[in-house]
């Protein structure tokens, strides 16, 4: 079970219409009660009893205040945005079974300056900085051993720091009528990068846990294409290149990894009647390193055809299908002090999705919603790490 809250401030000041401030208060409050237990039968008694060697009880706190400011102003052929976020995170993991406590607060600034600058013939140069974290997750933190694989015991760590990633970006885009393509360098750094961890113990069970590496970095280019083929068809193509480094100390000895790899993303949306839309979407990622070995490629392709029906389309139906030609796997080599792995993993990707909906006088529309300088980022982007 879990308790979740939240309270937001914004306040935004234009001195005119190019030149404003927004700035306000964030709260965040996010309490996490897993109380897990499994219940055998025993048939001496005739009834179901604890298994005490299952019981975990772990309760996860986390308490976020912050506040922010983004300044905006736009020239002729020049935007700028600069934002600041100054955070006070607090968080207790309290493993309740095996009575122990860990605090972690902690204080974070994250910067992000954006720059835009309008160039002759339907150039656009873009320059962008980030600071952003990434917080260890419930299952990352908890120290209670999984014991249901009694070869590969499975446990977290509660003194997990969280990840920081600086992010660096200049791009291009060029525009013609029908087209636009974009094309940009980045180079990021990631601190104290959480990673999983496999080590064999000296009972000869393997092990894996969550650590903390020194570093992890990434650089690379990106190319994104936009074109309208006909007015019933228009594509989205990506093309990804990157290096990849990875380095620190770990519970199985000095890790150091390099590894080049890209990724391609390709959508296509067809409208061949007025009310008939066809989306179909492939994906591709090339092998890519992990601390202790690599993940090989991996690849998938969903389609969806969706149809309006009544007036002002107040009815829609569609049909979704995921991984049409069932390729989407998981193949991964692990090696390290004394071991060596190979894991496959393949969950039930291909399915099946109808959904019809009816829109009631013609359906609710939603407010826009305000951007802030968030420092609680995502999980890394793919093939970054």
């Amino acid at each position: 079970k879990s308790a979740n809250g939240s309270a937001l401030i914004n306040y935004i000041l234009p001195f005119n219409d190019k030149f404003k401030l927004e700035t306000g208060y964030q709260g965040i409050y996010r309490k996490i009660d897993n109380d897990f237990k499994i219940n055998n039968y025993d048939f001496l008694s005739n009834s179901y009893l604890i298994d005490t060697n299952s019981i975990n009880h772990f309760i996860y706190t986390e308490k976020i205040n912050a506040v922010y400011a983004t300044l905006s102003k736009e020239w002729e052929s020049i935007s700028m945005q600069i934002g600041l976020r100054l955070e006070q995170a607090n968080t207790t993991a309290d493993q309740k079974t095996q009575l122990k406590t860990f605090d972690n607060n902690y204080f974070s600034i994250y910067p992000t300056l954006h720059i835009s600058k309008k160039l002759p013939n339907k150039n656009e140069m873009q320059f962008s900085y980030s600071r952003r974290v990434n917080r260890p997750s419930i299952y990352d933190l908890n120290p209670f051993k999984d014991y249901s694989n009694p070869l590969v015991i499975n446990y977290g760590n509660p003194y997990l720091k969280p990840e920081y990633i600086n992010s660096f970006e200049l791009g291009h885009t060029k525009y013609w009528d029908k087209r636009s393509f974009y094309t940009s360098v980045y180079y990021r750094q990631i601190n104290d990068v959480i990673k999983r961890i496999s080590y064999l113990g000296n009972d000869g069970i393997s092990y894996m846990t969550n650590e903390n590496l020194s570093k992890g970095t990434s650089y690379g280019v990106d190319f994104i294409l936009e074109q309208e083929i006909a007015k019933w068809w228009r594509i989205n193509a990506n093309f990804s290149y990157f290096r990849t480094l990875i380095e620190g100390n770990s519970v199985d000895g000095n890790i150091s990894t390099d590894n080049y790899s890209w990724t391609s993303k390709l959508n296509s949306n067809m409208t061949l009647m007025k009310n008939l839309n066809i989306q179909f979407s492939a994906n591709y990622r090339a092998p890519i390193v992990t601390p202790q070995g690599k993940m090989f490629e991996t690849y998938s392709a969903d389609i969806a055809v969706k149809k309006d029906f009544m007036k002002d389309n107040r009815l829609s139906v569609s049909f979704r299908v995921s991984d049409i030609f069932n390729t989407q796997k998981f193949d991964m080599e692990a090696f390290g002090n004394n071991f060596y792995s190979t894991m496959t993993r393949k969950r039930q990707s291909q399915s099946a999705f109808l959904t019809l909906s009816y829109k009631i006088n013609g359906g609710l529309k939603q407010k826009p919603k305000k951007k802030i300088v968030e420092g609680n980022g995502g999980g890394s982007d793919e093939g970054e790490f």
